[in-house]
């Protein structure tokens, strides 16, 4: 079971991540977005700590943006469209890389950007 908070775009989603920096394991993000596109928010979350990277999961119809957020250091990338069981593979791989055996945390999967 995970717990779902959206942002509408790529500056909402931010704001989220910096008021409640440790609340969320994983973010979905779709590169592209209004007002900050998600390769734009890969680059300012990759200045404050390079830790997020590995719990992004992106997400775009447009390969070569899938391919630059590679190049950033992101490990999970889905091409669009996508069904729903790959998602949650991502997703259970992003979570189990950040979990690192501790049960206190709950499950959250965190912030998706509505498109």
């Amino acid at each position: 079971m995970y717990e779902v908070e959206t942002a509408t775009d790529g500056l909402m989603a931010l704001e989220k991540l910096d008021r409640q920096w440790g609340r969320y394991e994983t973010v979905l993000l779709d590169v592209n977005m209004p007002q900050m596109d998600g390769l734009q928010l890969i680059q300012i979350l990759r200045q404050q700590t390079e830790a997020w990277l590995q719990s992004i999961v992106v997400l775009s119809t447009d390969h070569d943006a899938l391919c630059q957020a590679v190049r950033m250091g992101i490990c999970h990338v889905l091409a669009k469209p996508f069904d729903l069981e790959t998602v949650l593979a991502q997703v259970s791989s992003c979570h189990s890389l950040n979990v690192c055996g501790d049960a206190s945390k709950e499950d959250s999967l965190s912030i998706t950007v509505e498109w």
